[in-house]
């Protein structure tokens, strides 16, 4: 299972465009957290879960115009 959040937004104007609208540069900053789940015999009848978590961080850039 996997699941992205954003958890910071970093946004500044650089300018404006040739018809004065503002342009801004913005950051996302998001994790993904993923878990596996798997299941070990060990023995008769006996089973045994194990769940991993990762966390991956990523950012993302853009450059926005507002009209």
């Amino acid at each position: 299972m996997s699941t992205t959040v954003i958890t910071n937004v970093a946004s500044y104007q650089i300018g404006v465009d040739i018809l004065g609208f503002p342009v801004y540069h913005e950051h996302y900053f998001a994790e993904e957290h993923i878990s596996e789940c798997s299941t070990k015999k060990q023995g008769k009848n006996m089973s045994k879960n194990k769940i991993t978590y990762k966390v991956i961080p990523y950012i993302f850039s853009y450059l926005v115009k507002q009209f």
